[in-house]
């Protein structure tokens, strides 16, 4: 066989030199062996992990509720009061446990603030959060919803439980040792509205709402008023 000439061969291409910073190995014949202490990991194991990872959640959860309260009285924040009253509602369509709320407001608080400033507020205001928590259990949220009204969610609350809560609180509210005192010429009236999920509403706002009404057309009934008025 006669070979051809040099010139006539196919040209070859050059090999690139590859740097050995970027040049890949070959792989490995085996993987390294998993660490024997660690074992396999079992249902119950993963079972433990998931429990631990809830625990954690609900550590961050409760730190931060911790911040979300009103920075006036202590209590949670409307924000928070909605979260709980939401999840209590579908706990409620979930179990058919009832679900309910009480509002609580004094009126007309801005007169007493005008007339004494705003120190003489929030002392009813905070007379009144202890009032409340007083006669509340301790899952029970109270909660401040702005001004001078309070919102409380009762888990697992009929309608009759409520009525029996409320009519506690007209009690002590009638209790003239328990009010605190009032300038002359200043009468406050501390007024209850509840609702209950799913008799009265089943979303957050429609309870609110429902309470709120029955505050307003129960004055005078579900409600105390204290004071000296002006001769």
């Amino acid at each position: 066989m006669h070979r051809l000439p040099s010139a006539a061969r196919a040209p070859q291409k050059k090999r690139r030199h590859t740097s050995r910073q970027f040049r890949v190995e070959d792989p490995p014949d085996s993987l390294p062996a998993p660490d024997a202490a660690a074992g396999e990991p079992t249902v119950e194991r993963l079972r433990s992990e998931i429990r631990e990872l809830r625990r954690e959640n609900e550590c961050l959860r409760d730190e931060r509720d911790q911040r979300r309260r009103d920075p006036l009285t202590g209590v949670h924040d409307a924000r928070f009061f909605y979260r709980r009253l939401r999840e209590e509602i579908a706990r409620t369509h979930r179990f058919g446990a009832p679900t309910s709320i009480l509002v609580v407001e004094v009126l007309p608080l801005a007169e007493l603030t005008y007339v004494s400033g705003p120190a003489a507020g929030h002392r009813i205001l905070r007379w009144m959060v202890g009032m409340v928590t007083h006669h509340t259990r301790e899952f029970d949220v109270v909660a401040r919803l702005g001004g001078a009204e309070l919102g409380l969610v009762l888990p697992s609350t009929d309608v009759s439980g409520t009525s029996a809560l409320a009519e506690r609180l007209l009690e002590t509210l009638r209790r003239e040792d328990e009010r605190p005192p009032l300038p002359e010429g200043i009468t406050l009236e501390v007024a209850l509205g509840a609702a209950t999920a799913p008799v009265h509403g089943e979303t957050p706002v429609e309870l609110v709402m429902a309470a709120e009404e029955r505050l307003i057309t129960g004055r005078g009934v579900d409600s105390v008023r204290f004071g000296v008025s002006a001769a």
